[in-house]
């Protein structure tokens, strides 16, 4: 499929290799039927028999992130990314809408059958987000309390009393009895730059204030997954771990190490204190989250788990590549409708290749829209690099680095790393992949695998800082991209701790830093010449670019040459996520890449702003603010690959599952 959309000083012509949905969120409305999002502006329903029907929202203008359904099944609730919740009845009638004051909206939970919490993000992730809870009546909904605080995830916590009161609901005629001072809910806050764990209870009338009746400091990392009930509050951690406390007094009672080899999203009681969980892609365990044992075992869904829920014997997992449905730890039912999200794409000649979330490495040869299936294996696909059209590399979740050769379809591993495998370049002979430990190994390309020479530590965290804003929400110094520089004597790497370092891969030494230049995560970088200059870019959370010049001959950092900034017609939550040069007709572009699903391209070479040639012969000059002259949304989800021709052409793929091959059009 192929289209031309419109710019104001140029058009970018697309093609457009396989365009599929993926799951934004799910929830379990019966013993025997399941709900899930796909991401767009629909909610579908699941049979037990796995036929699906989509219910089409025309009230949501924007992407559905979430779904809740009332604890007796009578109403179902849904947000987008403009702060639009609706409100169903099990009909699908809808019985009334409201905005939120954030957004996008996050999720929202039930408290009881007519109290509903509501967390909205901020556009940028370290924006404050906002917190509301609000009693649904039959026709409004009424806010009687909110925070503005660093909340990012909320848990219905049912450790409150007995229902009473007189507030009349809106799941039927018969009055529904609520007393939102009875039900506690918990709240994961981001405290700058540790973690707490709140227990929060709702007032009863409106314009109250959200009382603290509880507390837990996690002091080491963000907890990821939680299950709980009257009893126990389970957490996972980012290294693995299962964290348990008692959901009264929030006091920890149990850690259980490394129970998983994969990171744990999802969890969900199916006895007094035993949670299903995912160990692997292949296995779902259920663990006694008192001693750590593993109870039983019984066959996974075969990628990760985004969503669990259960209720009598029926167990429902939605996963980035589809949905399976258990009855006894028996798998009965496995749907690919939700395909999963591409991860890392990359261009040699006219051949493309992809990776995706559930371990495919697909090859594509235009004009055909049906890909090779290059590989499958048991990780997520991370990132992909073309060495030749014989051969290439990718990197995945868990570690694994991959050599796959093109031409027999055979996948052999090269390297288990500490950590994910973030990045992969290639360049004149020599490899390098970005770990998330801050590590870049260097290889040697050679036959019949490459040569391990060295790891270097590049990238390592501060313990003085005391910046929130250092790294990431664990201060780590991830490496998300690697750049060569023109000669292969030096890389660039652009990580978590807001810096670019520029190793020199023959002495192993640091020869310069760039620090100053954002506020948040660097997350890639690209190195090019052009005039007889040496550039570099970068990119950022901040949503900034910034091109700096390399002097060759001092081998230091110069002056910033050009500035860019996220332009306006951007909306929604969005951060850029990859960086390239584009050389095209003698002038020189940037095209970036954002977590929102858009393309920006500015024009940072000085000429005219409706991006003609100048008429002059001589060295082209930098405009000091990159010139915006493509601007558009492309995917239905975050950008996660960019690769780039030297003649201009450059492909993306997203968590939409699509892959576009792209040309810029004067």
């Amino acid at each position: 499929m192929e289209n031309n959309i419109s710019a104001p000083c140029m058009s970018l012509e697309s093609e457009v290799f396989g365009v599929h949905t993926v799951t934004t969120g799910a929830v379990l409305h019966s013993s025997s039927s399941s709900l899930s999002v796909p991401f767009s502006r629909s909610i579908r329903t699941w049979a037990p028999d796995g036929s699906h029907v989509d219910h089409v929202t025309p009230h949501h203008r924007s992407i559905i992130t979430f779904l809740s359904c009332s604890p007796d099944g009578s109403l179902l609730v849904s947000g987008d990314w403009s702060g639009l919740v609706a409100v169903y009845d099990a009909q699908w009638t809808v019985k009334l809408t409201f905005t939120c004051p954030s957004a996008p909206l996050a999720l929202a939970k039930f408290i009881d059958n007519t109290t509903l919490v509501v967390l909205g993000r901020g556009k940028r992730e370290f924006d404050p987000s906002c917190l509301a809870v609000y009693h649904l009546h039959n026709d409004s909904a009424e806010m009687i309390a909110s925070t503005v605080d660093r909340i990012y995830q909320v848990a219905v916590c049912p450790t409150g009393g007995n229902l009473g009161g007189n507030s009349t609901g809106i799941g039927g005629d018969t009055a529904s009895t609520v007393k939102g001072g009875d039900r506690e809910f918990l709240a994961w806050r981001w405290c700058e730059p540790e973690f707490s764990l709140l227990k929060l209870q709702p007032p009863i009338e409106k314009h109250g204030v959200l009382r603290e009746v509880g507390r837990w400091d996690i002091t080491s990392e963000m907890s990821m997954g939680c299950a709980l009930n009257s009893t126990y509050t389970v957490l996972s951690t980012k290294s693995r771990d299962i964290v348990v406390l008692d959901s009264g007094s929030l006091t920890q009672i149990a850690h259980h190490k490394t129970v998983s080899s994969i990171p744990i999203w999802a969890m969900v009681f199916s006895g007094p204190n035993h949670v299903v969980l995912q160990k692997n892609s292949s296995t779902m365990i259920i663990l006694d989250v008192v001693t750590g044992a593993t109870v039983r075992s019984f066959p996974g869904p075969g990628a990760f788990s985004c969503y669990l829920a259960t209720r009598e014997h029926t167990l429902w997992a939605v996963t980035v590549d589809g949905i399976c449905r258990y009855e006894n730890e028996t798998p009965l039912l496995t749907l690919q409708h939700h395909s999963v999200s591409c991860a890392g794409v990359d261009i040699y000649g006219d051949t493309i290749l992809s990776g995706d979330m559930s371990g495919n490495l697909l090859l594509w040869k235009p004009p055909s829209v049906t890909p090779l299936i290059v590989a499958v294996v048991p990780d997520s696909v991370r990132c992909v690099r073309f060495e030749s059209l014989s051969r290439a590399f990718f990197g995945t979740l868990t570690g694994s680095l991959y050599q796959a050769n093109l031409v027999t379809m055979d996948t052999d591993c090269v390297m288990n790393a500490k950590d994910t495998v973030t990045c992969i370049e290639v360049h004149d002979g020599l490899l390098c992949a970005g770990v998330v430990s801050g590590e870049v190994e260097v290889f040697t390309l050679s036959e019949p695998y490459p040569v391990h020479n060295f790891t270097l530590l590049v990238h390592h965290p501060d313990p003085t800082c005391t910046n929130p804003r250092f790294g990431s929400l664990h201060i780590r110094a991830e490496i998300w991209s690697i750049a060569f520089s023109p000669d292969d004597t030096l890389i660039a790497t652009s990580s978590e701790d807001q810096t670019v370092l520029i190793t020199d891969l023959g002495t192993k030494k640091r020869v310069a830093v760039i620090r100053d230049d954002h506020s948040l995560a660097v997350t890639a970088v690209a190195w090019c010449t052009w005039e007889g200059k040496s550039l570099i870019v970068t990119c950022s959370d901040d949503n900034t670019a910034v091109i700096r010049e390399w002097l060759r001959e001092e081998r230091k950092v110069g002056n910033v040459l050009v500035r860019m900034a996220l332009p306006g017609n951007v909306i929604g939550a969005s951060t850029l996520t990859y960086v390239g040069f584009i050389k095209k007709d003698s002038e020189l572009f940037v095209v970036c890449t954002s977590s929102g699903g858009y393309v920006i391209v500015w024009q940072v070479s000085e000429g005219e702003s409706s991006g003609t040639l100048a008429e002059d012969s001589g060295p082209r000059l930098f405009a000091e603010v990159g010139h915006v002259v493509y601007s558009e949304r492309i995917h239905q989800g975050s950008v996660e690959g960019l690769g780039i021709r030297e003649d201009g052409v450059f492909v993306t793929c997203g968590a939409d599952n699509c892959v576009q091959r792209h040309t810029l059009a004067l």
